[in-house]
């Protein structure tokens, strides 16, 4: 088996994060079920792997692989504006649903010959 090699002398950012996360190659390998060699193998998380290995050390998959995964962070505020966007779309019909017997009263009020109409 290769020499261990300490965390912080790991060229990819991802994948020394992982190890540092787990305490080391041994750790690592041994809650994803394979050698510390063949870990010590790679040059940077493998894509089959990044999901197991971001469930077992927490490290986001953006972070373990910048390159196939695009910052969430631009992505969690445009889904927070969305979700922003529906609350207060929602509050809003809620209040107009509210007013609407107002609108219907003084809309009859204005154009009283209108009720005929609407059956």
């Amino acid at each position: 088996m290769p020499s261990a090699i300490p965390p912080e002398n790991i060229a990819d950012e991802g994948l020394r994060l992982a190890v540092a996360k787990a305490g080391s190659f041994n750790a690592l390998a041994q809650t994803l079920g394979m050698t510390a060699s063949a870990i010590m193998e790679w040059q940077q998380v493998p894509s089959h792997r990044i999901l197991q290995v971001e469930a077992v050390t927490g490290i986001p998959r953006e972070k373990l692989r910048p390159d196939l995964y695009r910052s969430s962070y631009k992505d969690r505020i445009a889904l927070d504006l969305k979700q922003i966007e529906l609350v207060i779309r929602i509050e809003m019909l809620k209040a107009l649903q509210q007013a609407l017997p107002q609108i219907e009263k003084v809309l009859r009020e204005i154009y009283p010959d209108t009720d005929e109409a609407k059956e």
